[in-house]
């Protein structure tokens, strides 16, 4: 999958998709942490991430690429994408440190580790085809910092509405709803290229 590139013509859509076990195991004496690669999958904001960058490319008569970065077990998330209708690259990710699930596994390292790299990594595989729309999870299933959607718009020039709850197309543009401290909502008009969570 690590070789599939997306076909020509018409924008480009990507749906990033975080590869991580949403239920590690931990030791309650040691507190070593195990993760188990096999039943990784996306979190639930980052599958809704790939179903409105379908109802986007449907929209704009774009493609849509799900890209994720990590391990070869990352490209199961990436046949769940294919059979929804995407096209699907895995980067290669030297910054997640799997080793089998076993303790030490460089999992509180990938917690505390800066996603600017990742991010540059992400960045680089798609930057044949300059994407229109890049949507992303509010946060992934295991580092929940929401910084990687930030520094990806950083890294393509693109602009970025983080934190939304709603995502619409209103003809070459976006119409985005975020959430704001005390319930208040702001509405925000997004154009491409644009990263979104």
């Amino acid at each position: 999958m690590a070789d599939r590139k997306p076909p020509a013509g018409g924008p480009l859509i990507v749906a990033c998709l975080r590869h991580a076990d949403l239920r590690p195991a931990i030791d309650p004496v040691t507190g070593a942490v195990w993760r188990h690669l096999q039943a990784a999958t996306a979190a639930p904001a980052e599958w809704a991430a790939l179903e409105i960058a379908l109802q986007v490319a449907q929209a704009w008569g774009g493609r849509v690429l799900a890209l994720s970065a990590g391990p070869p077990a990352a490209e199961e998330i990436l046949r769940e994408a294919l059979s929804a209708g995407a096209d699907a690259l895995r980067v290669d990710w030297a910054g997640d440190r799997h080793r089998g699930g076993r303790p030490g596994d460089g999992y509180l390292a990938d917690l505390a580790g800066d996603e600017r790299g990742l991010a540059a990594a992400l960045a680089g595989a798609v930057r044949v085809q300059r994407p229109a729309l890049v949507l992303c999870g509010d946060r992934s299933g295991d580092r929940g910092t929401g910084a990687l959607p930030a520094f990806l718009a950083h890294e393509l020039g693109a602009a970025q509405a983080l934190g939304l709850v709603s995502l619409e197309v209103d003809g070459d543009q976006l119409l985005a709803e975020r959430r704001l401290p005390a319930g208040r909502r702001e509405r925000l008009r997004v154009g491409a290229p644009a990263v979104c969570s």
